[in-house]
């Protein structure tokens, strides 16, 4: 590939992520918050992001197959149309990324599988992507480890919000939560400006996994002990920090143990699994439910002697 064309590749792909992170962060920031201003419950709050968690998972493994069959391009506009039709507050951007996935977007380093059937290529996907996938020892305890970091880090990012207005002492400091979530998403960028750097110090890629699990868990220990907003806000940088460091060097460490073929299928499947923690515990929530403790309806905190 020359020069011009990593170029324009990667200028696509900046141009659409920009795009996809500008709409989805009007709902990121204030999310949790909104369903508890609504009137709901915590357990009910984190029922709802578990349901939308379970949406995703539904659709990682389709989406993966769409892409290796009929291509990068086809699986992204099919995800992004599909997604703009609840959120039509969204459809000017959405718009916009459509046409520039349309118009700039190519399927580099493989052909997409065309002529057979759809249940013969579905088939042919999904069994070389287990080859190739699950069953290689190095992908396969990444996969195994996800559902525990991802699940970990979806809890927190959700329980975070209403955390910092109860440090803070105002529940309905909405422009706080909003700081938070644009401090969290700068020391993201700043993060992933620095995974070059720290891949250049770093020899093996799973020293930087081990070392960011071990940091955050440290972070997130550490907020249980903070009651000042300023320090709290230190740690949620810190956090975003370290996590935006490795997500780039677990993406090139599979990136490069992956054929490109089966590529998106067995990427979706890794994404399933960070999801599927979130899922797997709606019944869970449901039998705490189903037990009708009085905490369950409080919307104010009571005082205790």
């Amino acid at each position: 590939m020359s020069v011009m064309s990593a170029r324009r590749v990667q200028g696509t792909f900046d141009v659409l992520t920009f795009g996809n992170t500008i709409a989805a962060s009007f709902i990121w920031g204030i999310n949790t918050l909104f369903l508890l201003d609504a009137g709901l419950s915590n357990l009910e709050a984190f029922a709802a992001n578990a349901f939308f968690t379970l949406g995703m998972v539904i659709f990682e493994i389709p989406t993966g197959v769409v892409a290796d069959t009929w291509g990068r391009r086809a699986s992204y506009l099919l995800g992004t149309i599909t997604l703009g039709v609840p959120f039509l507050v969204r459809v000017g951007v959405l718009l916009a990324m459509v046409v520039v996935a349309g118009s700039l977007m190519r399927d580099l380093g493989f052909t997409p599988v065309r002529g057979a059937g759809p249940v013969t290529a579905v088939r042919t996907v999904m069994r070389a992507s287990i080859d190739h996938g699950f069953r290689r020892p190095a992908i396969r305890w990444v996969m195994v480890a996800t559902p525990f970091t991802a699940g970990v880090g979806i809890y927190a990012f959700y329980a975070l919000q209403p955390y910092l207005l109860e440090v803070a002492g105002d529940s309905t400091a909405y422009a706080l939560a909003g700081i938070a979530a644009a401090i969290f998403a700068g020391s993201s960028i700043i993060g992933g400006a620095l995974a070059p750097v720290v891949r250049r110090a770093v020899r093996r890629r799973t020293t930087v996994l081990i070392a960011s699990v071990a940091v955050s868990s440290a972070v997130l220990v550490a907020f249980s002990f903070v009651n000042q907003l300023w320090l709290a806000i230190v740690l949620l940088a810190a956090w975003g920090l370290t996590t935006s460091v490795a997500q780039p060097a677990q993406r090139s460490y599979l990136n490069d143990m992956i054929p490109s073929a089966q590529r998106a299928t067995v990427l979706s499947f890794h994404s399933l699994l960070g999801g599927v923690i979130s899922a797997c515990a709606l019944p869970f929530l449901a039998l705490s439910r189903a037990q009708r403790d009085p905490a369950d309806e409080a919307t104010t905190l009571v005082a205790t002697e």
